[in-house]
């Protein structure tokens, strides 16, 4: 009964068996899966880097409000676009960005009179990547959670 007839009437069958159908579709299902990580991938690496150049941008006011002799201000994280970050008169109209850019700025080490700070930001509503938060000194990056 299975035996050579079957694999006759199949040789002459046209279209598709069941389990080559199968195949096929499982194969598509593991490279949509494989695709779908790696753009997620690709869009919390995009989301570090737009957090990491919003802070970039402010360590440029940070260091001029300490070699101005003026004070870092802190940030919640929604107390909105207008928040100022320095106290200096000659900087007074740099805010820091949005809270869908910037959540929450921490001051760990005021300005003192050789210009040292250390500042921890966290991510906003926007910048959810896989950064938590990062640490500036001036220097530069001190420390990172999650980068």
């Amino acid at each position: 009964m299975w035996g050579q007839n079957y694999f006759a009437i199949m040789k002459n069958k046209q279209g598709f068996t069941l389990i080559e159908l199968l195949m096929v579709i499982a194969i598509i299902g593991i490279l949509a899966v494989t695709v779908m990580q790696v753009m997620r991938n690709v869009r919390f690496k995009a989301k570090n880097a737009s957090f990491r150049s919003s802070v970039s941008s402010i360590k440029t006011v940070w260091t001029a409000c300490c070699d101005g002799g003026g004070d870092i201000y802190t940030k919640g994280a929604t107390e909105g676009d207008d928040v100022y970050i320095c106290d200096d008169q000659s900087i007074i109209d740099a805010v820091y960005p949005g809270d869908n850019n910037i959540g929450a700025v921490t001051v760990g080490t005021q300005c003192d009179d050789n210009g040292h700070y250390e500042v921890t930001v966290t991510p906003g509503a926007k910048n959810t990547g896989s950064c938590t938060s990062v640490t500036y000194d001036e220097t530069g990056e001190v420390s990172n959670v999650g980068c």
